[in-house]
C-alpha cells in the first residue's frame, strides 16, 4: 500500500509540472477617452434636446445663463429665449465639457421682415436731393434691397479699377478703363474663373456696368423704368418682382456685386460652385417674396465663404440668411 501511495504522489507531482497552470491575470483596460454628444446646438425658442456625455459619467449638469435655457439632471434641455448661452457638463473623471447653444427667434424675425416690406414704396423712392453726397463704408455680405437702402450717393471705400488690379487673365471686362470691384474680391473672383475654365472650359465676361455703379447711373436706370410705368415697383415683393431698383436699392452700388455673360452651362456651373469662392447667386424666380427682384442667372455677389456656404447648402437667399441668422442677435438682451 505504501508503494502504491508514492507512485500516486509522484504521478500527481509529475502532472503539474507537464499541465500548465493557466494565467488569471486580467490586463487593465485603457479608459476610453470622455466627450460631449453635441458641441454646438442652433435652435428655436421652446425646442427641447439632449446633451450627453460619453464615455464618463456625468457629475453635474450647469447652463452660464439660465434665462436663455434650463438642464435638468438628465442633461434635458430646453430653450427659453432668443440669446447665446454654454452647458457645461462636469463628468466624473473631473474634467468640465462645454455645449455652446444658440437660441434664434425666427418668428420675431420673420414679423421684422414683413414690416421692412410694408414700408418699401417709402424708401424705394427718394428722389436725388434725399441722398446726400457722402463717402461710405461697406463689407461683404451687406443687404442692400428696397428695405435696407445705402442713404448716401458718394463712392464706397476700397475700390479698384480692374484694369490695376491682379486680375486672371481669363475674364475680360467691357467698360476696360471704369470698370471697378471690392479690392478684396480680386483674388477669389480670379480663383473662381480660372477653376470655371479648368473644370469646363467656362468662359466669362463682365457685362457693361456690370461691375461698381454710381447712385446716379442707377437711378437714372430707374427713372427710366418709371418713365415707361409711373407705378413700376410700387410692390415688388407680391408682383412678381422687377429687374431694376432704385439708386439707394442696388448693391452694385457696394463694388461686390457682378453681372456677367456667359454661357447656360457657365451660369449653371457658377450656381453651384460659386460658393467655394465666396459667391451666391442673388437673385432666384422662387425668392421673389424676399429680394423683390425677378430671377437674373448673371448676377452673383461676394458675400464671403460662411454666408456663401450657408446660403448654398440651406437653399437660401441673402434675405432669408439675415432672417434666420442676423435678426434674431438682435433679440440678445
Amino acid at each position: 500500500m505504501k508503494k502504491k501511495a508514492i507512485i500516486y504522489l509522484l504521478l500527481c507531482c509529475l502532472l503539474f509540472t507537464i499541465v500548465p497552470v493557466k494565467d488569471t491575470t486580467v490586463e487593465a483596460k485603457t479608459p476610453k477617452k470622455a466627450y460631449i454628444t453635441v458641441k454646438e446646438k442652433n435652435c428655436e425658442i421652446g425646442d427641447m434636446f439632449y446633451v450627453k456625455l460619453k464615455g464618463s459619467k456625468a457629475a453635474a449638469y450647469n447652463i452660464a445663463d439660465e434665462t436663455v435655457a434650463s438642464v435638468n439632471t438628465k442633461g434635458k434641455v430646453k430653450t427659453k429665449r432668443a440669446g447665446k448661452t454654454k452647458l457645461v457638463i462636469t463628468g466624473k473623471n473631473g474634467k468640465d465639457y462645454t455645449c455652446r447653444i444658440n437660441v434664434y427667434d425666427t418668428k420675431r424675425a420673420s414679423e421684422q421682415i414683413s414690416e421692412k416690406i410694408s414700408d418699401c414704396k417709402i424708401t424705394a423712392h427718394l428722389t436725388p436731393e434725399e441722398v446726400p453726397y457722402e463717402a461710405y463704408s461697406v463689407k461683404p455680405g451687406m443687404l442692400v434691397n428696397f428695405t435696407n437702402i445705402i442713404r448716401k450717393s458718394g463712392t464706397p471705400k476700397g475700390l479698384v479699377y480692374l484694369k490695376d488690379s491682379e486680375i486672371t487673365r481669363k475674364l475680360v471686362w467691357r467698360d476696360y478703363d471704369t470698370c471697378r470691384l471690392q479690392k478684396e474680391v480680386i483674388r477669389p473672383l480670379s480663383e473662381m474663373i480660372d477653376a470655371a475654365y479648368n473644370e469646363g472650359k467656362h468662359k466669362y465676361s463682365i457685362i457693361s456696368g456690370g461691375g461698381y455703379r454710381s447712385f446716379e447711373t442707377q437711378n437714372r436706370y430707374w427713372q427710366r423704368r418709371m418713365g415707361e410705368n409711373p407705378s413700376y415697383g410700387d410692390d415688388p415683393y407680391h408682383s412678381g418682382g422687377v429687374i431694376c431698383v432704385p439708386g439707394v436699392s442696388s448693391e452694385h452700388r457696394t463694388g461686390y456685386a457682378i453681372d456677367f455673360d456667359a454661357s447656360e452651362q457657365g451660369f449653371d456651373w457658377l450656381e453651384k460652385n460659386s460658393y467655394k469662392y465666396g459667391f451666391i447667386k442673388r437673385y432666384y424666380g422662387n425668392k421673389t417674396e424676399y429680394t423683390g427682384v425677378m430671377d437674373e442667372p448673371y448676377h452673383f455677389t461676394y458675400v464671403g465663404k460662411a454666408v456663401a456656404l450657408t446660403c448654398y447648402s440651406e437653399g437660401i437667399c441673402l434675405e432669408e440668411y439675415y432672417e434666420k441668422y442676423v435678426y434674431a442677435e438682435y433679440e440678445k438682451n
